[in-house]
């Protein structure tokens, strides 16, 4: 399993995110989703087509079926603990 966080200020940047994944991490085995809009775009499925990655989408409002959702609850923590011990503005 690989997660990586990227900053994005609208769901339009996430094609363009997921290119560049690609090309510096190389094409990933699955890309795991909520179902959201953005991630099952025909767009999106045109890039996963285009390398041969499979998709995988859970069940509306099942949270405990993506594992992502509690490796995420685990990164934000740690970022919020850094952020808070090294004195970081809350803006950041």
């Amino acid at each position: 399993m690989f997660a990586d966080c990227y900053g994005m200020k609208s769901g339009a940047e996430f094609v363009n995110t997921l290119e560049d994944q690609i090309r510096k991490q190389g094409a990933m085995a699955t890309l795991v989703s909520d179902r959201a809009r953005v991630e099952i775009s025909t767009k999106v499925m045109d890039i996963l087509r285009g390398y041969c990655i499979d998709s995988w989408q859970s069940k509306p409002y099942q949270q405990n079926q993506n594992y992502f959702e509690r490796l995420y609850q685990v990164i934000k923590s740690y970022v919020n603990n850094i952020m808070n011990r090294t004195g970081a503005p809350a803006y950041t």
